[in-house]
């Protein structure tokens, strides 16, 4: 269970298909279900450990760090979280399920988008990052002669 269910009593469990927003409380990031409208009292959740999450809207710096675009498929590889209260300043850990790469969840940005998917679909539908273009090699010709024109 995330890092939030050693904080919180008895939140509920992200199921598969819910939409999820960071939010940051409590000078944390934590999980919140995505509310239809605005609220003051975000609903607080936890994502279980092994879970795939379509994370949208990835900031530029991990994007950059990563080698990702603005989108990913990752697992929440985090352990669960101890509920003895000893646990309580840990930062949960995601992989990017096609490079491997890790990043923790305070890297995120209050408002980043998230939700909690099928592992079977979503694994085999991320592409890997853009591979880095090489310059085209054109082998040089000498030029045809122009037929017709006077010189």
């Amino acid at each position: 269970m995330c890092q939030a269910s050693a904080r919180f009593d008895s939140l509920p469990k992200a199921q598969i298909g819910d939409d999820i927003v960071v939010t940051s409380e409590y000078g944390r990031n934590l999980f919140a279900k995505a509310a239809k409208k605005r609220t003051r009292n975000p609903e607080f959740c936890c994502i279980p450990s092994g879970s795939t999450l379509v994370i949208s809207n990835l900031p530029v710096h991990l994007q950059q760090r990563l080698g990702i675009g603005p989108e990913v498929v990752a697992v929440m590889i985090s352990p669960d979280a101890d509920r003895t209260g000893t646990d309580t300043d840990r930062d949960d850990e995601f992989e990017v399920i096609i490079t491997g790469q890790r990043f923790f969840l305070n890297e995120l940005e209050a408002g980043t988008a998230m939700r909690r998917v099928n592992p079977v679909r979503h694994q085999a539908v991320q592409t890997p990052p853009a591979e880095t273009e090489q310059p085209i090699q054109i082998e040089s010709e000498e030029a045809p002669e122009l037929v017709g024109m006077n010189a």
